[in-house]
């Protein structure tokens, strides 16, 4: 699914948009893990904190809105 050019990103997925999640991630404070442009447990764990934080389900998946929320100025940074 892609909604504003984003498309879900979910447990198991790798490559460049498991990337670009996971360096948002690390510049929010949520992720301090390495890069590995693979959607692993600690991404997953990572992106759930993410999600509280924002308002969402925390499922650990990204869906296309969530990534939305991510990338804009809008999103909330952990704490």
């Amino acid at each position: 699914p892609t909604e504003g050019g984003y498309t879900a990103i979910e447990r198991g997925n790798s490559g460049e948009a498991v990337e670009m999640l996971q360096n948002r991630l690390t510049e929010l404070g949520y992720y301090t893990g390495k890069i590995t442009c693979k959607m692993d447990s600690a991404t997953q764990l990572a992106f759930k904190k993410f999600e509280k934080a924002n308002g969402f389900n925390a499922n650990g998946n990204a869906s296309p809105e969530e990534l939305q929320v991510l990338y804009s100025d809008e999103a909330i940074g952990a704490n």
